[in-house]
């Protein structure tokens, strides 16, 4: 269904995350029903330049326009309306299921994160205040022999997430593990030690934006609804996979 042009601007341009993370993680109740009812206003009555009313910056504007531009692509619309349809359904469940838990402070985050897998080697570990809670790097120099203190992407042994506890809503925004050591369960032995490390922080609602879809569904457990893929073999989005685990 997609090919490379569109892929282009929705991926490696990062319009479909940008509107994502946007309105599914950093926008408040009000502001998502709002949203919400202008996407499902455009899907019933499809008109494309209706689209730019879902950007709410310049950058997100410009990359809606670029891919109007493309219109003339097979199978833009139904892309397009299928794309729609997903985040529909996701503002939805966020609109009925976010609900505000405790905050923690940075240095009992801290704490919990000395216990992670090969602590005794060198990690770098940053944590910064974001609206609705907080965002967390961690970075493990032993396995990321390239790092130089800048970030690169796919190069260093890196896990960033998100702790939102305005929403009770945790969110892997990148993991990587440097090509060399692939292949040894590093990465979901990470995985696995901090999502069980939010559970335990009060968390039960996991989100990862654009999954690898087999290794997020067969190993991690996400659930990922076939209408929020979109596309497949050489050019395909996921908009999201998600799971919520029930506190014992």
């Amino acid at each position: 269904m997609l090919n490379k042009r569109l892929s282009h601007v929705l991926m490696e341009k990062n319009l479909g995350n940008n509107l994502h993370t946007h309105y599914i993680y950093h926008s408040e109740r009000g502001s998502q029903i709002e949203i919400k009812n202008i996407i499902d206003d455009i899907v019933i009555d499809f008109n494309p330049r209706e689209l730019v009313s879902l950007g709410y910056d310049d950058i997100s504007i410009r990359l809606i326009n670029e891919f109007i531009g493309l219109k003339d692509e097979p199978n833009w619309e139904n892309i397009v309306v299928r794309i729609l349809k997903a985040l529909s359904l996701i503002l939805q469940r966020e609109i009925d299921e976010a609900r505000p838990i405790s905050t923690l402070d940075i240095s009992h985050v801290e704490s919990c994160l000395t216990q992670m897998p090969d602590y005794d080697a060198p990690h770098k570990i940053k944590i910064e205040d974001i609206s609705g809670g907080i965002k967390v790097h961690v970075l493990n120099k032993k396995l990321s022999p390239k790092h130089n203190d800048s970030f690169e992407l796919w190069r260093d042994t890196e896990f960033n997430f998100k702790l939102l506890f305005s929403k009770n809503l945790f969110v892997w925004e990148y993991l990587n593990v440097h090509d060399p050591f692939r292949g040894r369960g590093i990465g979901t032995s990470y995985v696995l030690f901090i999502e069980k490390m939010a559970l335990d922080l009060g968390f039960s609602r996991f989100s990862v934006e654009n999954p690898t879809r087999r290794y997020w569904i067969q190993k991690i457990s996400y659930k990922i609804p076939y209408n929020y893929r979109i596309g497949s073999g050489s050019y395909q989005y996921t908009l999201e996979g998600y799971k919520t685990i029930n506190h014992c």
